[in-house]
Parts: structure tokens; C-alpha cells; sequence
């Protein structure tokens, strides 16, 4: 039995297949500043470099991310600070013939009472076409997800900090990480400085994060890897912007053990 499901298993061929598929090009966030009742006209360019038609849906959902790592793509308009409900696309559907290129249009249009920053998700799905042909065929299917993020006057912007843990791995490397939370009306790019000082007030490491983007109720987690030896520290962590129009700070008595 045994000699027979090792045959069958050495039989069984995956015919990994090449598929006609629409491709988007261009920037993932789309990103602008309007007066209330304002309008913003956008693209999407869509490409399809293979040598058969393909087709592709288009869709709009809101998009939410936590500190631990979920996210979530709701039904538009289900968060309170979604603008899918402000946008009007061309079309659901396209069909680009082999070689092909197309621009999708879409509108967004901001009522007059809204303030701070408002976003979503377009989502860009390519249908797959029919199997063919016998045996188990492995076929991949990429989706594209392009934010679509408005800026309003009014509003407010503020990060809290959260969560802050001194962690050691298997390996015994030290690392520290802290949840951000933006909780107003208006979005951040920011990163986040930590500096480390021992207990005698000196300077013992610093470091940088990159640049993320924190939209109203969103979080994010980031862990910074240390090298220091044991004893008492002052940790000041700093999120600021890329403009440095804003700065929220922490402190933190950690031991290292």
C-alpha cells in the first residue's frame, strides 16, 4: 500500500501556469488636500503584458490595521472616518486586450462638514480564467490595493503610546517594543526615536525607525534591537513627523537582566 501512494505521488504533476493578468502601475497610495466640498479626479493605470486578454474587477473597501498585526478590508463605509462613500469609479469591470494599457478614472468628492483625514482602499482583483488541461495545476492570482487617503482642514493630530515591553529572544538578544495609537482626527507619518540612557544620565544607544503611516484608530508596533549591558536605563521614545510639525513623547525605567 505504501509502494502504491509513493507511485500515485510521484504520478501527480503540477503544471504551473502562465496567465494573461491585469497589472497596476504607478504609486499604492493616492493621497490629497481639499476644502470641504472639494473634488479630486484620480487613475488607475492598468496593464496587461501578456499575450491574451485578461479582465479585472474594481471594488472600494475601507482598510483598518492594529498594533498586533491584524487588519481588516470592512464593507465601505463601515469606519467612521472612511471617504469609499465619497468615491465614484468609472467602472467595476475592465477587459484589456493582449498588450494593453487602460486608465480607470475615478472621483472623490469631500462633503461640506467633514474634517481631518479621511481614507480607503480601491482594490484591483484579475480574474482568473478557466482551468484547462488534466493534472493539478497551480495557478497565481496577485491583487492590488491602492489607499486613497483625503486631508481636510480642522482636526487634530495625537499619538499615544502603549504596550512597552523589554524583550529577550532565544538567542538572548535584547529588543524593545511600543504600540502607537493615533486617536484624533488626522493621520501621521511618523517615526519613532529611542534613546537610552544609563543611570548616570548617559547617552547609551540610540535608534530610528522608518517612516509609517498611523491613521485615526489605527495602531502599530515597532521593536527596536538593543545592545546593552545589564543595569538601569531611562528609555525616551520620540514619534514625530516627516514635516516636524508635530512630536509625541515617552519615558520608560527599564533593567536589564
Amino acid at each position: 500500500m505504501m509502494n502504491k501512494a509513493l507511485f500515485a505521488l510521484a504520478a501527480l504533476t503540477l503544471n504551473a501556469t502562465a496567465l494573461a493578468e491585469v497589472r497596476l502601475e504607478g504609486a499604492l497610495t493616492h493621497h490629497t488636500t481639499l476644502a470641504p466640498g472639494g473634488v479630486y479626479k484620480g487613475t488607475l493605470t492598468l496593464s496587461n503584458p501578456s499575450e491574451a486578454p485578461a479582465r479585472a474587477t474594481i471594488s472600494l473597501t475601507d482598510y483598518h490595521f492594529q498594533a498586533d498585526g491584524t487588519t481588516s478590508h470592512d464593507p465601505a463605509g463601515t469606519l467612521p472616518r472612511s471617504n469609499s462613500k465619497w468615491i465614484a469609479l468609472d467602472t467595476h469591470e475592465v477587459t484589456l486586450p493582449a498588450k494593453s494599457k487602460m486608465v480607470v478614472h475615478y472621483t472623490l468628492t469631500a462633503p461640506a462638514n467633514a474634517i481631518g483625514t479621511y481614507w480607503s482602499a480601491i482594490h484591483v482583483t484579475p480574474e482568473l480564467p478557466p482551468a484547462t488541461g488534466s493534472g493539478l495545476t497551480v495557478r497565481n492570482r496577485i491583487s492590488f490595493m491602492v489607499q486613497v487617503v483625503a486631508d481636510l482642514p480642522g482636526g487634530d493630530t495625537k499619538v499615544r503610546f502603549n504596550n512597552p515591553q523589554l524583550l529577550r529572544d532565544e538567542q538572548g538578544k535584547l529588543a524593545f517594543s511600543v504600540d502607537t495609537h493615533a486617536e484624533s482626527e488626522r493621520w501621521i507619518v511618523r517615526k519613532l526615536t529611542l534613546e537610552a540612557f544609563d543611570d548616570k544620565g548617559k547617552l547609551a544607544a540610540t535608534v530610528t525607525s522608518r517612516y509609517r503611516r498611523l491613521y485615526p484608530g489605527t495602531s502599530l508596533r515597532d521593536t527596536f534591537a538593543l545592545d546593552l549591558p545589564n543595569g538601569k536605563y531611562t528609555l525616551v521614545v520620540i514619534a514625530d513627523d516627516e514635516a516636524q510639525d508635530h512630536a509625541f513623547g515617552a519615558r520608560y525605567q527599564v533593567e536589564v537582566r
